[in-house]
């Protein structure tokens, strides 16, 4: 059996277990061979923080000091831990009063909050002056939370707006405490926007402050729009719509194979046909109708241009035949795909009836493409040729009756 060794008031004895009495009367440490020692009372040590939590410094002394902090319920980390009070709450702050963690394992367990300038007791409250957030998993949901307002002092009570959650379901919501899809955007009041930053190029979709859809490229950049990881479509930094294509002839570019597909279509779902029934109406800068195409019948279309009586000054009736009698028509050739064809040429028809022609220019592309050629709307010549033909009706009914009357002389002078 090993020897055992006693100390006690200060002497070592043969006999006993290896004891440490105070004053030589209450044992304080007691140890014995193959035991671990036992505390009969609480070892005070003669310097140190209050509530700092005991360790091993740099020269293997027991000490205790202000970086680590734990009051019996609140643990602080180079702070003295605020007098955290509540049903089950602990708290964990470091570097600063109401910076760090709450759990509550009490009747409301399963809680945990993030915070910053935060603690609580018997209700959250400030750390110090200046804006409080905080962060809370309960119950599966994740809860973000901000307080608006910097004032204030130290141990004033928080009003926290939940601005941001994450349920159980995986919904983010930001603005709702409920979202109700994986991703749910809420204001009561000004724009809600997805915004998408990269290098120079900005884009939002959201609801401006009218709750009006806004689908916007802030930056100098077209908008596209993609099936099938394919661009089917785009607005140019013009506002010019192009379908099928990147280069815009106009305010709207359609690119089609015409031989298979329609390039646009318009199909009218109702059964009412009349001068109402546009599928295109023209409108001038005042917004009054200057022409539409309308559906007239089951199987039929009107190409109206404006002619109403009300917005015309009369000059007389029509009499002269000269766009007729000195409009040239050609056999010609078209040079594309050598289809032989006949009509005017824009450019002499210009000298007759500028009204009906469309100037161009010689503009060409790469290819010596003609872009912008002369054009001409041959329903503007209808007019002149119903003038024409009243006149010719007119002449051959006077040639008719001149016809008559001769021949009532040759009968009369044949009978006498």
């Amino acid at each position: 059996m090993a020897t055992q060794v006693s100390l006690t008031d200060g002497a070592v004895a043969s006999a006993g277990a290896l004891a440490i009495q105070t004053n030589g009367t209450t044992q304080a440490v007691s140890i014995s061979t193959g035991q671990v020692a036992t505390l009969a009372q609480n070892p005070i040590l003669t310097s140190g923080t209050a509530n700092g939590v005991a360790y091993l410094n740099g020269s293997k002394a027991v000490t205790s000091g202000s970086a680590l902090v734990f009051d019996g319920t609140n643990l602080g980390v180079g702070v003295t831990p605020s007098a955290t009070t509540g049903s089950g709450v602990k708290g964990f702050e470091i570097g600063g009063v109401g910076d760090g963690l709450l759990g509550n394992g009490g009747a409301s367990a399963g809680n945990i909050w993030v915070t910053c300038n935060t603690y609580f007791s018997s209700g959250f409250k400030k750390g110090a002056s200046g804006y409080a957030t905080m962060y809370n998993q309960s119950g599966g949901t994740h809860n973000w939370n901000v307080s608006t307002t910097s004032g204030g002092a130290a141990g004033d009570a928080i009003t926290f707006t939940q601005a941001m959650t994450l349920d159980a379901s995986g919904n983010l919501g930001v603005g709702t405490t409920s979202p109700d899809n994986v991703l749910h955007l809420s204001r009561s009041s000004g724009d809600v926007f997805l915004k998408s930053v990269s290098g120079s190029t900005t884009s939002v979709i959201g609801t401006n402050g009218s709750n009006q859809l806004d689908i916007r490229m802030v930056s100098n950049q077209p908008m596209l729009f993609s099936t099938n990881n394919t661009e089917r479509a785009r607005i140019d930094s013009s506002g010019n719509l192009l379908v099928n294509n990147t280069n815009a002839d106009g305010r709207i570019s359609v690119y089609e194979n015409l031989a298979s597909n329609n390039a646009i279509a318009v199909r009218d779902s109702g059964s009412t046909y009349g001068s109402s029934s546009n599928y295109i109406a023209f409108r001038n800068n005042a917004g009054s109708s200057a022409g539409a195409v309308q559906h007239t019948a089951s199987t039929t279309v009107n190409y109206a241009t404006s002619s109403d009586a009300r917005l015309k000054q009369s000059l007389g009736l029509a009499t002269s035949t000269s766009v007729i009698d000195n409009i040239v028509i050609h056999d010609f050739e078209w040079k594309e795909d050598g289809r032989v064809d006949r009509g005017v040429f824009a450019q002499q028809a210009y000298e007759i009836k500028p009204f009906a022609v469309s100037v161009g220019n010689d503009e060409v592309n790469d290819d010596g493409i003609l872009l912008n050629p002369w054009g001409v709307d041959y329903s503007k010549f209808v007019p002149d040729l119903i003038v024409h033909a009243q006149q010719l009706k007119k002449q051959v009914q006077e040639q008719q009756a001149l016809i008559n009357q001769l021949t009532a002389r040759i009968t009369a002078l044949e009978s006498a």
